[in-house]
């Protein structure tokens, strides 16, 4: 009995070193790009993906308050970290404020610009204060990036709807669905 409560002790030591050094394998790859003084420590980096995966259980469940609260923990830690920045934006527009999610999708394309959610979010909320030829220049940019999705292709054929812009509104829709 004692040996199988020792092994079983080794096997979660083992296992528990094993996902530390994924954990610092990831940690190392999220941060290439930062200037050394600029990243996070382990701990704190840590600490910030723990509040933003608490965050998108949250959104998951449509508690949108709680995930926002989630979401501001997460970049308490870490700052810099933009697709925390995306989904505190998402948050606040599901509660309806569409002018502070503005203000977090910009964050979120300074700091994620290569990721294309973060200007098709920043469009919508563009869209939902009818600013529509910017954030025809956002969804622009994500298809840019990403010409197969489904989401970009079908806001901008609406963005293009509401301007009148018939022609290129059909070409983005039949695009979406082929």
């Amino acid at each position: 009995m004692t040996t199988e409560i020792i092994l079983f002790w080794i096997l979660v030591g083992i296992y528990s070193l094993v996902i530390l050094i994924e954990l610092r394998d990831q940690y190392i790859q999220e941060n290439k790009k930062r200037n050394i003084l600029a990243r996070p420590h382990f701990f704190l980096w840590f600490l910030s993906r723990h509040y933003y995966f608490s965050g998108i259980y949250a959104m998951e469940k449509k508690k949108y308050k709680k995930a926002l609260l989630q979401f501001k923990r997460s970049l308490q830690f870490d700052p810099d970290y933009g697709p925390a920045y995306l989904e505190l934006g998402r948050s606040l527009f599901n509660i309806g404020k569409i002018q502070s999610a503005q203000i977090m999708f910009e964050k979120s394309v300074k700091l994620s610009g290569e990721d294309p959610k973060t200007h098709l979010n920043l469009g919508l909320a563009l869209v939902s204060q009818g600013n529509f030829q910017e954030a025809i220049n956002h969804f622009e940019h994500a298809y840019s990036i990403d010409k197969n999705d489904f989401d970009i292709l079908l806001s901008r054929g609406s963005c293009f709807f509401d301007l009148r812009k018939i022609n290129l509104a059909v070409e983005n829709y039949i695009i979406a669905i082929l």
